[in-house]
């Protein structure tokens, strides 16, 4: 032994090991000075929503593949049988009935199962786990029940949010976006995934929507990749506003991309009520049209009726000869004029 290193038993130089990985969503370590920064936070919708989709694609590939083929397959499927439904009932008066039941109940059933499967992979992959078609579809059919009472309670507040305008069940939308997300990922309640959705996206409403209008752009659709494009902004999304809830980090400042999604939207609302608008418009004008035309023609045919005399019967003389033996003029509203 040395005698620096008697006389200096605990080295202060640093070592050179290297520091373990962090994971992908690491939380954010406390600053001495005050809050913590999660500078890991991505604001920009399309960036986020390419980062949520490749990292779904890196841990669970075989999985996300899998779903898409089973949504494939599942709309096939439903094809199938409404043409065996309609062949069977096709004498049946009430057969049209029937097809839009099962068809309702079989596109209710699937989608959930399957958006509750794609949610699975989606929180499984965010967190580096892998995970098979089969448990997924396994936590989806478990969860069946409280999957459909979490869609009525959004369906029903949507619709009241959007009575009088579209905007405010806008705005309602993309605060309750990560409510299927955290009711599989956090394993809640109905009531309490919308409530934590609420909680996680206070705030930032705006890069909700930046995020969903983003991955539509990107690529929505059908297609093997069409559940993992629309689950991934939530993906990036729900750990970025989960960690920076919890570190207690200030606001990061929203990107400008966020903000053309929200005029995008802006101008396709405007645009729809303007089309919507116009056809009301179209439509009354066409049936006042129709009316006055039908009255101008009453008014004539009264006033062409009358000058004939009282012999005159439409039924027998529609020319109004009236039994004179001269032929009609070549305008039988001529006696109108004159009058």
């Amino acid at each position: 032994m040395q005698p620096e290193q008697l006389n200096n038993p605990v080295s202060t130089q640093p070592t050179d090991y290297a520091a373990p990985p962090q994971p992908v969503y690491a939380s954010p370590a406390p600053q001495a000075g005050g809050s913590a920064e999660y500078s890991d936070y991505i604001s920009n919708p399309f960036l986020n929503s390419v980062r949520g989709l490749v990292l779904m694609l890196k841990v669970n590939p075989v999985a996300i593949m899998l779903s898409g083929l089973v949504a494939l397959l599942a709309i096939f499927a439903l094809f199938i049988v409404q043409f065996i439904l309609a062949f069977a009932t096709r004498n049946s008066g009430g057969g049209s009935v029937i097809i839009s039941i099962v068809g309702f109940l079989a596109v209710l059933i699937g989608t959930l199962l399957l958006f509750g499967s794609y949610n699975v992979i989606a929180g499984r992959s965010a967190r580096e786990q892998k995970v098979t078609v089969k448990e997924s579809y396994a936590i989806a059919f478990k969860r069946f029940i409280g999957a459909l009472a979490l869609l009525i309670i959004i369906v029903v507040l949507y619709l009241l949010t959007s009575i009088l305008l579209i905007l405010p069940g806008i705005y309602f939308a993309a605060r309750a976006s990560l409510a299927f997300f955290v009711f599989y990922e956090e394993d809640l309640s109905a009531v309490k995934a919308l409530k934590r959705s609420f909680e996680l996206t206070k705030g930032h409403a705006i890069e909700m929507l930046g995020a969903v209008v983003a991955s539509a752009l990107l690529g929505g659709g059908s297609g093997l990749l069409s559940g993992a494009i629309s689950l991934s902004p939530l993906v990036g999304r729900y750990h970025d506003l989960k960690q920076l809830k919890e570190s207690g980090a200030p606001k990061p400042k929203v990107h400008y991309l966020n903000w053309l999604t929200v005029i995008f939207i802006t101008i396709f609302f405007v645009g729809y009520v303007a089309v919507v608008a116009l056809a009301v418009y179209s439509g009354v004008q066409s049936r006042a049209n129709q009316v006055k035309f039908q009255a101008d023609q009453n008014r004539l045919y009264n006033r062409s009726n009358s000058g004939a005399g009282s012999s005159f019967n439409s039924s027998t003389d529609p020319y109004g000869i009236n039994g004179s033996g001269s032929t009609p003029s070549s305008d039988p509203y001529s006696s109108t004029y004159a009058n």
